[in-house]
């Protein structure tokens, strides 16, 4: 994703950015310039804080305020980034004051418009973050917007005292839904039933259940297929073992909606942890097992290059190890100040 892109985080009052005439759909909240507040001290950089404030968000020099939206915390923090839902104002009215409805005041419970997301990492230049807003660009040129949350990712000037530092963000998709949560169907692949009808129920999905079940295998199907050839071909792979990473939208679709993770493939027997000690490589590649063994119950070739290897016993007992160790620094929080894992 370009930086100058569709939604323009400097775009002017009319939504409009005046060097690239953007579409102004997306909503002009951002703004360039400004100073940071003087209580945005050295101690307090937002990147290494374990939870930010709405407050703390209209603080930064480079969202306005005179405009009708209202951030709130997301109750998914992640280890790599701050996330923040974006809500219409009228809706987050409505959520605390009622509606009236055929003569019965209503609470509807206000849905964001996009999710706001802060990347935490330290970037030391210019090279460096762009490489990181070019992996998320892989990412789409193997999974079109029917596999993953889009986002307008950009670059901004995070002042530092007498020096300014750069700052990931995104404006990302807003994905209706559920959690996918694959290790739950790990040994019982029959659950996902229950949770078919709890989306017929609950989300009015696209049914009757026959249909949603298997127009959501078809998607799976292809997901799958899109991970492998971007793990073949670009030597990638996303962050699928994370709890929340996937959901399960009303329209029969699964969705990856952590879109900040993406490791590349070692295929050495040494294991690949990435920056906070996660394995993520090896348990992505567990995941897209699942969903074709236990899921799908694809037919199999005799050798399969990329089980074969990251399948093979030794090997995921070393990473299970590794993983005890990632779990463990979490608790003692010696990884990323105990942020909550995501």
């Amino acid at each position: 994703m370009e930086i100058a892109s569709r939604g323009c985080p400097f775009a002017s009052a009319d939504g409009l950015c005046p060097s690239c005439s953007l579409d102004p759909a997306f909503p002009p909240a951002f703004k360039a310039g400004g100073s940071q507040d003087s209580r945005m001290s050295e101690s307090s950089d937002i990147r290494d804080r374990s939870h930010l404030t709405p407050d703390d968000i209209l603080e930064l020099s480079f969202i306005r305020r005179d405009l009708p939206y209202v951030f709130r915390r997301h109750y998914r923090e992640g280890l790599r980034s701050h996330i923040f839902e974006v809500h219409d104002q009228i809706s987050i009215e409505r959520e605390r004051h009622g509606l009236e409805q055929d003569g019965i005041l209503v609470f509807p419970r206000s849905r964001p418009r996009y999710m706001l997301r802060l990347f935490r990492h330290h970037f030391r230049d210019m090279r460096e973050a762009l490489e990181e807003i070019k992996r998320f660009q892989v990412l789409l040129n193997f999974l079109s917007p029917s596999y993953i949350a889009t986002s307008n990712e950009f670059l901004v000037d995070y002042p530092r005292g007498d020096r300014s530092d750069i700052l990931l963000c995104g404006l990302q998709e807003y994905v209706r839904g559920e959690i996918f949560d694959p290790w739950s169907y790990e040994s019982h692949p029959e659950s996902l039933s229950d949770q078919i009808e709890h989306m017929l129920e609950v989300h009015a999905a696209e049914g009757p259940f026959w249909a949603y079940r298997e127009a959501l295998f078809r998607h799976i199907r292809s997901f799958v297929y899109g991970i492998k050839r971007l793990i073949v071909e670009a030597g990638y792979v996303p962050d699928l073992s994370g709890v929340g990473n996937l959901i399960l939208t009303p329209d029969c679709r699964l969705r990856l909606v952590d879109i900040n993770n993406i490791s590349p493939v070692s295929y050495q027997d040494h294991v690949f942890l990435d920056d906070k000690g996660y394995p993520i490589c090896d348990k992505s590649v567990e995941v897209l097992a699942i969903l074709e063994k236990k899921l799908l119950r694809a037919d199999m070739p005799p050798q399969d290059a990329l089980y074969d290897i990251f399948l093979h016993p030794e090997r995921m007992a070393r990473v299970r190890e590794l993983e005890r160790e990632f779990r463990r620094s979490l608790r003692e929080g010696n990884a990323a100040d105990a942020f909550p894992a995501g």
